[in-house]
Protein backbone atom coordinates (compact mmCIF):
# COMPACT_ATOMS: atom_id res chain seq x y z
CA UNK A 1 0.00 0.00 0.00
CA UNK A 2 1.25 3.45 -0.92
CA UNK A 3 0.64 6.39 1.35
CA UNK A 4 0.13 10.02 0.44
CA UNK A 5 -2.17 12.01 -1.76
CA UNK A 6 -2.53 9.52 -4.57
CA UNK A 7 -5.71 8.59 -6.43
CA UNK A 8 -7.62 5.94 -4.52
CA UNK A 9 -9.98 4.00 -6.74
CA UNK A 10 -12.11 3.21 -3.73
CA UNK A 11 -12.97 5.60 -0.92
CA UNK A 12 -9.83 4.56 0.95
CA UNK A 13 -6.85 6.91 1.25
CA UNK A 14 -4.58 3.89 1.72
CA UNK A 15 -4.40 2.21 -1.68
CA UNK A 16 -3.91 3.06 -5.32
CA UNK A 17 -4.04 0.95 -8.40
CA UNK A 18 -2.69 0.98 -11.91
CA UNK A 19 -2.99 4.05 -14.09
CA UNK A 20 -5.47 2.23 -16.32
CA UNK A 21 -7.74 1.67 -13.31
CA UNK A 22 -8.17 5.44 -13.31
CA UNK A 23 -9.36 7.59 -10.46
CA UNK A 24 -12.66 7.34 -8.58
CA UNK A 25 -14.75 9.44 -8.94
CA UNK A 26 -13.70 9.63 -12.56
CA UNK A 27 -14.30 11.92 -15.49
CA UNK A 28 -16.46 10.26 -18.14
CA UNK A 29 -15.39 10.52 -21.77
CA UNK A 30 -15.23 8.29 -24.81
CA UNK A 31 -14.46 8.45 -28.50
CA UNK A 32 -15.14 12.19 -28.65
CA UNK A 33 -11.80 12.89 -26.90
CA UNK A 34 -9.75 10.46 -28.97
CA UNK A 35 -8.55 13.04 -31.50
CA UNK A 36 -7.23 15.26 -28.70
CA UNK A 37 -5.50 12.33 -27.00
CA UNK A 38 -3.91 11.27 -30.28
CA UNK A 39 -2.65 14.80 -30.89
CA UNK A 40 -0.97 14.93 -27.49
CA UNK A 41 0.61 11.50 -27.86
CA UNK A 42 1.99 12.44 -31.27
CA UNK A 43 3.78 15.57 -30.11
CA UNK A 44 4.24 15.69 -26.31
CA UNK A 45 6.86 13.58 -24.51
CA UNK A 46 4.89 13.38 -21.25
CA UNK A 47 1.85 12.09 -23.15
CA UNK A 48 3.97 9.44 -24.85
CA UNK A 49 5.15 8.35 -21.41
CA UNK A 50 1.57 8.08 -20.15
CA UNK A 51 0.64 5.94 -23.15
CA UNK A 52 3.67 3.72 -22.58
CA UNK A 53 2.73 3.15 -18.94
CA UNK A 54 -0.88 2.38 -19.86
CA UNK A 55 0.21 -0.07 -22.53
CA UNK A 56 2.55 -1.93 -20.19
CA UNK A 57 -0.23 -2.28 -17.61
CA UNK A 58 -2.71 -3.40 -20.26
CA UNK A 59 -0.36 -6.17 -21.39
CA UNK A 60 -0.80 -7.74 -17.96
CA UNK A 61 -4.55 -7.12 -17.76
CA UNK A 62 -5.43 -8.79 -21.08
CA UNK A 63 -3.98 -12.11 -19.93
CA UNK A 64 -7.16 -12.62 -17.86
CA UNK A 65 -10.80 -12.03 -18.83
CA UNK A 66 -12.61 -8.95 -17.47
CA UNK A 67 -13.48 -9.52 -13.81
CA UNK A 68 -17.26 -9.08 -13.50
CA UNK A 69 -18.57 -11.36 -10.73
CA UNK A 70 -22.23 -12.25 -11.30
CA UNK A 71 -23.70 -11.72 -7.88
CA UNK A 72 -25.72 -9.20 -5.88
CA UNK A 73 -24.41 -5.62 -5.93
CA UNK A 74 -24.26 -3.79 -2.60
CA UNK A 75 -23.90 -0.34 -1.10
CA UNK A 76 -20.46 1.24 -1.51
CA UNK A 77 -20.41 2.50 2.07
CA UNK A 78 -20.67 -1.04 3.47
CA UNK A 79 -17.02 -1.53 2.55
CA UNK A 80 -15.79 -0.53 6.00
CA UNK A 81 -14.39 -2.22 9.09
CA UNK A 82 -16.89 -3.22 11.75
CA UNK A 83 -14.23 -2.79 14.43
CA UNK A 84 -12.57 0.52 13.58
CA UNK A 85 -14.99 2.05 11.00
CA UNK A 86 -11.99 2.47 8.64
CA UNK A 87 -12.43 1.87 4.92
CA UNK A 88 -11.26 -1.63 4.07
CA UNK A 89 -8.37 -2.33 1.73
CA UNK A 90 -9.69 -3.34 -1.67
CA UNK A 91 -8.14 -6.44 -3.24
CA UNK A 92 -9.56 -7.69 -6.57
CA UNK A 93 -8.32 -11.19 -5.77
CA UNK A 94 -9.99 -11.37 -2.36
CA UNK A 95 -13.78 -11.51 -2.77
CA UNK A 96 -14.51 -12.80 0.72
CA UNK A 97 -11.88 -11.49 3.13
CA UNK A 98 -11.19 -7.79 3.59
CA UNK A 99 -8.37 -6.20 5.57
CA UNK A 100 -8.76 -3.31 8.02
CA UNK A 101 -5.56 -1.26 7.53
CA UNK A 102 -5.73 0.20 11.05
CA UNK A 103 -5.97 -2.86 13.30
CA UNK A 104 -5.08 -5.55 10.70
CA UNK A 105 -8.33 -7.42 11.38
CA UNK A 106 -10.11 -9.37 8.64
CA UNK A 107 -13.79 -9.03 7.75
CA UNK A 108 -16.13 -11.36 5.90
CA UNK A 109 -19.74 -10.09 6.04
CA UNK A 110 -22.17 -10.48 3.14
CA UNK A 111 -22.75 -6.71 2.99
CA UNK A 112 -19.00 -6.13 2.64
CA UNK A 113 -18.81 -8.73 -0.13
CA UNK A 114 -21.68 -7.09 -2.02
CA UNK A 115 -19.87 -3.74 -1.77
CA UNK A 116 -16.70 -5.45 -3.06
CA UNK A 117 -18.68 -6.68 -6.08
CA UNK A 118 -19.70 -3.09 -6.86
CA UNK A 119 -16.12 -1.83 -6.57
CA UNK A 120 -14.92 -4.69 -8.77
CA UNK A 121 -17.41 -3.98 -11.55
CA UNK A 122 -16.63 -0.27 -11.51
CA UNK A 123 -12.89 -0.93 -11.56
CA UNK A 124 -13.26 -3.31 -14.52
CA UNK A 125 -15.40 -0.84 -16.45
CA UNK A 126 -12.84 1.91 -15.90
CA UNK A 127 -10.12 -0.39 -17.22
CA UNK A 128 -12.31 -1.21 -20.21
CA UNK A 129 -12.54 2.49 -21.01
CA UNK A 130 -8.74 2.80 -20.68
CA UNK A 131 -8.12 -0.14 -22.99
CA UNK A 132 -10.63 1.37 -25.40
CA UNK A 133 -8.47 4.50 -25.47
CA UNK A 134 -5.39 2.36 -26.08
CA UNK A 135 -7.13 0.62 -28.95
CA UNK A 136 -8.07 3.97 -30.47
CA UNK A 137 -4.46 5.19 -30.28
CA UNK A 138 -2.51 2.03 -31.08
CA UNK A 139 -4.94 -0.01 -33.17
CA UNK A 140 -3.98 -3.09 -31.13
CA UNK A 141 -6.96 -5.38 -31.56
CA UNK A 142 -6.21 -7.36 -28.40
CA UNK A 143 -7.31 -4.34 -26.41
CA UNK A 144 -10.55 -4.00 -28.36
CA UNK A 145 -11.23 -7.73 -27.98
CA UNK A 146 -10.83 -7.49 -24.19
CA UNK A 147 -13.16 -4.49 -24.01
CA UNK A 148 -15.75 -6.14 -26.25
CA UNK A 149 -15.63 -9.25 -24.07
CA UNK A 150 -16.40 -7.08 -21.04
CA UNK A 151 -19.21 -5.20 -22.78
CA UNK A 152 -20.84 -8.48 -23.85
CA UNK A 153 -20.51 -9.90 -20.33
CA UNK A 154 -22.18 -6.73 -19.04
CA UNK A 155 -25.01 -7.16 -21.56
CA UNK A 156 -25.71 -10.60 -20.10
CA UNK A 157 -25.41 -9.36 -16.53
CA UNK A 158 -27.96 -6.60 -17.17
CA UNK A 159 -30.54 -9.30 -17.89
CA UNK A 160 -30.35 -10.61 -14.30
CA UNK A 161 -33.78 -9.48 -13.09
CA UNK A 162 -33.27 -11.41 -9.83
CA UNK A 163 -30.41 -9.07 -8.88
CA UNK A 164 -32.68 -6.02 -9.18
CA UNK A 165 -35.11 -7.19 -6.51
CA UNK A 166 -35.31 -4.85 -3.52
CA UNK A 167 -33.23 -2.13 -5.17
CA UNK A 168 -34.52 1.41 -5.54
CA UNK A 169 -36.49 1.85 -8.76
CA UNK A 170 -35.45 -1.68 -9.75
CA UNK A 171 -31.84 -0.59 -10.36
CA UNK A 172 -29.31 -3.34 -11.04
CA UNK A 173 -26.36 -1.79 -9.23
CA UNK A 174 -28.13 -1.28 -5.89
CA UNK A 175 -29.28 2.28 -6.68
CA UNK A 176 -29.84 4.45 -9.77
CA UNK A 177 -26.71 6.40 -8.76
CA UNK A 178 -24.49 3.36 -9.24
CA UNK A 179 -26.38 2.36 -12.38
CA UNK A 180 -25.63 5.79 -13.85
CA UNK A 181 -21.87 5.44 -13.34
CA UNK A 182 -21.91 1.97 -14.86
CA UNK A 183 -23.96 3.12 -17.84
CA UNK A 184 -21.58 6.02 -18.51
CA UNK A 185 -18.46 3.86 -18.37
CA UNK A 186 -20.05 1.25 -20.63
CA UNK A 187 -21.10 3.96 -23.08
CA UNK A 188 -17.51 5.27 -23.05
CA UNK A 189 -15.96 1.82 -23.58
CA UNK A 190 -18.45 0.83 -26.26
CA UNK A 191 -18.03 4.10 -28.18
CA UNK A 192 -14.28 3.52 -28.35
CA UNK A 193 -14.51 -0.07 -29.66
CA UNK A 194 -17.82 -0.61 -31.46
CA UNK A 195 -16.18 -0.15 -34.88
CA UNK A 196 -13.49 -2.72 -34.08
CA UNK A 197 -15.24 -5.72 -35.64
CA UNK A 198 -15.55 -7.58 -32.34
CA UNK A 199 -19.30 -6.98 -32.09
CA UNK A 200 -21.71 -8.88 -34.29
CA UNK A 201 -25.03 -7.33 -35.25
CA UNK A 202 -26.62 -9.44 -32.52
CA UNK A 203 -24.03 -8.18 -30.01
CA UNK A 204 -24.77 -4.56 -30.92
CA UNK A 205 -28.49 -5.16 -30.49
CA UNK A 206 -27.87 -6.79 -27.10
CA UNK A 207 -25.78 -3.82 -25.98
CA UNK A 208 -28.49 -1.36 -27.00
CA UNK A 209 -31.38 -3.38 -25.57
CA UNK A 210 -30.01 -5.29 -22.59
CA UNK A 211 -27.77 -2.58 -21.16
CA UNK A 212 -29.23 0.76 -22.16
CA UNK A 213 -32.92 0.08 -22.78
CA UNK A 214 -33.01 -1.97 -19.57
CA UNK A 215 -30.92 0.55 -17.68
CA UNK A 216 -32.79 3.74 -18.53
CA UNK A 217 -36.14 3.22 -16.75
CA UNK A 218 -34.58 3.52 -13.28
CA UNK A 219 -32.70 6.60 -14.44
CA UNK A 220 -35.88 8.22 -15.72
CA UNK A 221 -37.79 7.44 -12.53
CA UNK A 222 -35.04 8.92 -10.40
CA UNK A 223 -34.99 12.08 -12.50
CA UNK A 224 -38.76 12.34 -12.20
CA UNK A 225 -38.60 12.41 -8.41
CA UNK A 226 -35.36 14.22 -7.56
CA UNK A 227 -34.20 17.80 -8.00
CA UNK A 228 -30.68 19.20 -7.62
CA UNK A 229 -28.47 16.63 -5.89
CA UNK A 230 -25.13 14.93 -6.49
CA UNK A 231 -27.02 11.79 -7.59
CA UNK A 232 -29.12 13.76 -10.08
CA UNK A 233 -25.95 15.07 -11.72
CA UNK A 234 -24.85 11.48 -12.39
CA UNK A 235 -28.23 10.41 -13.70
CA UNK A 236 -28.49 13.43 -16.01
CA UNK A 237 -24.99 12.77 -17.36
CA UNK A 238 -25.77 9.10 -17.97
CA UNK A 239 -28.75 10.10 -20.11
CA UNK A 240 -26.57 12.53 -22.06
CA UNK A 241 -23.76 10.05 -22.73
CA UNK A 242 -25.95 7.02 -23.43
CA UNK A 243 -28.20 9.11 -25.65
CA UNK A 244 -25.21 10.42 -27.59
CA UNK A 245 -23.63 6.99 -28.13
CA UNK A 246 -26.88 5.17 -28.92
CA UNK A 247 -28.35 7.96 -31.04
CA UNK A 248 -31.24 8.43 -28.63
CA UNK A 249 -31.90 12.14 -28.81
CA UNK A 250 -34.80 11.80 -26.38
CA UNK A 251 -32.44 10.54 -23.64
CA UNK A 252 -29.84 13.13 -24.48
CA UNK A 253 -32.24 16.07 -24.40
CA UNK A 254 -33.82 14.85 -21.17
CA UNK A 255 -30.43 14.73 -19.45
CA UNK A 256 -29.43 18.15 -20.74
CA UNK A 257 -32.65 20.12 -20.37
CA UNK A 258 -34.93 18.42 -17.84
CA UNK A 259 -36.68 21.14 -15.86
CA UNK A 260 -35.40 19.93 -12.49
CA UNK A 261 -32.44 17.67 -13.32
CA UNK A 262 -30.94 19.06 -16.53
CA UNK A 263 -27.71 21.01 -16.65
CA UNK A 264 -29.21 24.52 -16.31
CA UNK A 265 -31.44 23.36 -13.45
CA UNK A 266 -28.52 21.75 -11.60
CA UNK A 267 -26.36 24.84 -11.95
CA UNK A 268 -29.26 27.07 -10.95
CA UNK A 269 -30.58 25.07 -7.97
CA UNK A 270 -27.36 23.39 -6.85
CA UNK A 271 -25.39 26.62 -6.38
CA UNK A 272 -26.64 29.25 -3.94
CA UNK A 273 -26.57 32.98 -4.59
CA UNK A 274 -25.94 35.67 -1.99
CA UNK A 275 -28.17 38.68 -1.36
CA UNK A 276 -26.58 40.46 -4.32
CA UNK A 277 -27.30 37.56 -6.65
CA UNK A 278 -23.65 36.44 -6.80
CA UNK A 279 -22.67 32.75 -6.97
CA UNK A 280 -19.65 31.47 -5.02
CA UNK A 281 -19.57 28.03 -6.67
CA UNK A 282 -19.74 25.73 -3.63
CA UNK A 283 -22.27 22.91 -4.13
CA UNK A 284 -25.30 23.39 -1.90
CA UNK A 285 -24.95 20.04 -0.09
CA UNK A 286 -22.25 21.68 2.03
CA UNK A 287 -19.59 18.97 1.90
CA UNK A 288 -16.18 19.11 0.26
CA UNK A 289 -16.22 15.52 -0.95
CA UNK A 290 -19.66 15.71 -2.54
CA UNK A 291 -18.73 19.01 -4.14
CA UNK A 292 -15.98 17.25 -6.11
CA UNK A 293 -18.13 14.14 -6.56
CA UNK A 294 -20.76 16.29 -8.28
CA UNK A 295 -18.31 18.09 -10.57
CA UNK A 296 -17.20 14.80 -12.18
CA UNK A 297 -20.50 14.00 -13.97
CA UNK A 298 -21.16 17.71 -14.49
CA UNK A 299 -18.11 17.79 -16.78
CA UNK A 300 -19.68 15.17 -19.05
CA UNK A 301 -23.08 16.88 -18.95
CA UNK A 302 -21.61 20.34 -19.58
CA UNK A 303 -19.58 19.03 -22.51
CA UNK A 304 -22.87 17.75 -23.92
CA UNK A 305 -24.35 21.21 -23.48
CA UNK A 306 -21.37 22.73 -25.31
CA UNK A 307 -21.99 20.36 -28.21
CA UNK A 308 -25.36 22.07 -28.67
CA UNK A 309 -23.73 25.50 -28.84
CA UNK A 310 -22.01 27.97 -26.53
CA UNK A 311 -23.70 27.95 -23.08
CA UNK A 312 -24.87 31.37 -21.92
CA UNK A 313 -22.50 33.42 -19.77
CA UNK A 314 -24.36 32.77 -16.52
CA UNK A 315 -24.24 28.98 -16.90
CA UNK A 316 -20.58 29.08 -17.88
CA UNK A 317 -19.71 31.24 -14.87
CA UNK A 318 -21.60 28.98 -12.48
CA UNK A 319 -19.87 25.89 -13.86
CA UNK A 320 -16.40 27.43 -13.68
CA UNK A 321 -16.93 28.66 -10.13
CA UNK A 322 -17.43 25.07 -9.00
CA UNK A 323 -13.73 24.57 -9.76
CA UNK A 324 -12.73 27.89 -8.27
CA UNK A 325 -14.26 27.49 -4.80
CA UNK A 326 -11.96 24.70 -3.51
CA UNK A 327 -8.86 26.51 -4.78
CA UNK A 328 -9.89 29.57 -2.78
CA UNK A 329 -10.36 27.45 0.36
CA UNK A 330 -7.21 25.28 0.31
CA UNK A 331 -4.26 26.12 2.55
CA UNK A 332 -0.59 26.60 1.57
CA UNK A 333 -0.09 22.82 1.53
CA UNK A 334 -3.14 22.42 -0.71
CA UNK A 335 -5.09 20.79 2.13
CA UNK A 336 -8.83 21.35 2.07
CA UNK A 337 -11.09 22.03 5.05
CA UNK A 338 -13.05 19.03 6.26
CA UNK A 339 -16.62 19.98 5.47
CA UNK A 340 -19.37 17.39 5.82
CA UNK A 341 -19.37 13.68 5.02
CA UNK A 342 -16.23 11.87 3.87
CA UNK A 343 -14.10 14.68 5.18
CA UNK A 344 -11.16 12.62 6.45
CA UNK A 345 -8.19 14.99 6.84
CA UNK A 346 -5.85 12.37 5.41
CA UNK A 347 -7.68 12.31 2.09
CA UNK A 348 -8.76 15.89 1.54
CA UNK A 349 -6.19 17.57 -0.64
CA UNK A 350 -6.52 19.45 -3.89
CA UNK A 351 -3.91 16.99 -5.18
CA UNK A 352 -6.44 14.14 -4.96
CA UNK A 353 -8.63 15.97 -7.48
CA UNK A 354 -5.96 16.99 -9.94
CA UNK A 355 -7.91 15.27 -12.73
CA UNK A 356 -10.54 17.99 -12.33
CA UNK A 357 -7.93 20.71 -12.48
CA UNK A 358 -6.46 19.15 -15.60
CA UNK A 359 -9.87 19.74 -17.12
CA UNK A 360 -10.14 23.27 -15.75
CA UNK A 361 -6.62 24.28 -16.81
CA UNK A 362 -7.18 22.92 -20.30
CA UNK A 363 -10.71 24.21 -20.85
CA UNK A 364 -10.98 27.57 -19.02
CA UNK A 365 -9.16 30.80 -19.85
CA UNK A 366 -8.27 31.73 -16.26
CA UNK A 367 -4.72 30.81 -15.28
CA UNK A 368 -5.89 30.05 -11.71
CA UNK A 369 -6.15 26.37 -12.58
CA UNK A 370 -2.76 26.14 -14.25
CA UNK A 371 -1.38 27.68 -11.06
CA UNK A 372 -3.18 25.04 -9.01
CA UNK A 373 -1.81 22.26 -11.24
CA UNK A 374 1.67 23.72 -11.07
CA UNK A 375 1.62 23.61 -7.28
CA UNK A 376 0.26 20.07 -7.28
CA UNK A 377 2.93 18.77 -9.63
CA UNK A 378 5.57 20.84 -7.86
CA UNK A 379 5.08 18.60 -4.84
CA UNK A 380 6.41 15.54 -6.62
CA UNK A 381 3.14 14.19 -7.99
CA UNK A 382 3.52 12.64 -11.44
CA UNK A 383 1.55 13.98 -14.37
CA UNK A 384 0.23 10.71 -15.72
CA UNK A 385 -3.50 10.49 -16.11
CA UNK A 386 -6.23 9.89 -18.67
CA UNK A 387 -7.73 13.26 -17.75
CA UNK A 388 -4.49 15.02 -18.65
CA UNK A 389 -4.57 13.30 -22.03
CA UNK A 390 -8.24 13.98 -22.67
CA UNK A 391 -8.63 17.52 -21.34
CA UNK A 392 -5.45 18.99 -19.87
CA UNK A 393 -3.14 21.70 -21.24
CA UNK A 394 -0.15 20.69 -23.32
CA UNK A 395 2.26 21.94 -20.66
CA UNK A 396 2.01 23.10 -17.06
CA UNK A 397 4.41 25.98 -16.50
CA UNK A 398 5.88 26.70 -13.05
CA UNK A 399 3.57 29.16 -11.31
CA UNK A 400 2.46 29.93 -7.78
CA UNK A 401 -0.97 30.31 -6.27
CA UNK A 402 -1.54 33.56 -4.44
CA UNK A 403 -3.59 33.14 -1.27
CA UNK A 404 -5.67 35.67 0.55
CA UNK A 405 -8.63 35.66 2.88
CA UNK A 406 -11.77 34.37 1.19
CA UNK A 407 -15.47 34.65 1.95
CA UNK A 408 -17.97 32.45 0.11
CA UNK A 409 -20.99 34.55 1.04
CA UNK A 410 -23.69 32.39 -0.50
CA UNK A 411 -22.40 29.26 1.24
CA UNK A 412 -21.48 30.90 4.53
CA UNK A 413 -17.83 29.81 4.50
CA UNK A 414 -14.99 32.22 5.33
CA UNK A 415 -11.27 31.44 5.36
CA UNK A 416 -9.09 34.06 7.05
CA UNK A 417 -5.34 33.86 6.51
CA UNK A 418 -2.51 35.46 8.38
CA UNK A 419 1.00 35.04 9.77
CA UNK A 420 2.58 34.96 13.21
CA UNK A 421 6.16 34.43 14.27
CA UNK A 422 5.37 30.70 14.38
CA UNK A 423 4.27 30.77 10.75
CA UNK A 424 1.16 31.21 8.62
CA UNK A 425 -2.31 30.12 9.70
CA UNK A 426 -5.78 29.59 8.25
CA UNK A 427 -8.88 30.21 10.35
CA UNK A 428 -12.25 29.09 9.01
CA UNK A 429 -15.72 30.23 10.03
CA UNK A 430 -18.99 28.68 8.94
CA UNK A 431 -22.45 30.18 9.00
CA UNK A 432 -25.47 30.40 6.78
CA UNK A 433 -28.03 27.75 5.81
CA UNK A 434 -27.61 24.03 6.42
CA UNK A 435 -26.54 22.29 3.24
CA UNK A 436 -28.31 18.94 2.96
CA UNK A 437 -28.10 15.41 4.36
CA UNK A 438 -24.31 15.24 3.96
CA UNK A 439 -23.62 18.47 5.85
CA UNK A 440 -22.80 18.43 9.58
CA UNK A 441 -21.11 20.37 12.26
CA UNK A 442 -17.41 19.60 12.25
CA UNK A 443 -15.52 18.54 15.36
CA UNK A 444 -11.97 17.27 15.44
CA UNK A 445 -10.78 15.41 18.51
CA UNK A 446 -7.79 13.46 19.72
CA UNK A 447 -4.88 12.52 17.50
CA UNK A 448 -6.69 13.85 14.44
CA UNK A 449 -6.25 17.39 15.76
CA UNK A 450 -2.53 17.15 16.38
CA UNK A 451 0.37 18.19 14.22
CA UNK A 452 -0.09 19.35 10.69
CA UNK A 453 -3.88 18.97 10.65
CA UNK A 454 -4.47 21.10 13.76
CA UNK A 455 -5.55 24.05 11.60
CA UNK A 456 -8.72 22.11 10.76
CA UNK A 457 -9.84 21.57 14.35
CA UNK A 458 -13.16 22.53 15.86
CA UNK A 459 -14.99 24.37 13.13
Amino acid sequence: MRQGFQWPYTLSPYDTGMLIEDVWPTLFFGVERLEEIRRKVDCLPWAKDVLSQMRAEAEVVVTQPPLLPESKIGWRHDFYSHTSAEHLVYDPESPGQFLDPLDQSWHTSQAQREAWVLLTHERTFRMMRSLGVLYGITGDERFAAWVADGVKRAARFFMRADLREGNRFNALYFHPLYDSQTLMLLANAYSLTRDSGFYSVADQEAVATNIFENGMPSQMRFLDETGAHNMTAYVAASLVLAGTVLGREDWRKRGLYDSQGGVPALLRDGLRTDRNGQVDGFWFEGTMFYHFYTICPMVAAFEGLKADGTPDADLFERFEKMFEAPVLLCDQELRLPCLGDLGSPGARSLSVYRHLYEYAAGQFESDLYERALSEIYGRGVSRNSLSALAYGPDEVRPKRLSRRSTVLKASGVAMFRGKTKEGSFDLMFRSGPHGAGHNHRQFCRGAQCKGEMAWQANY
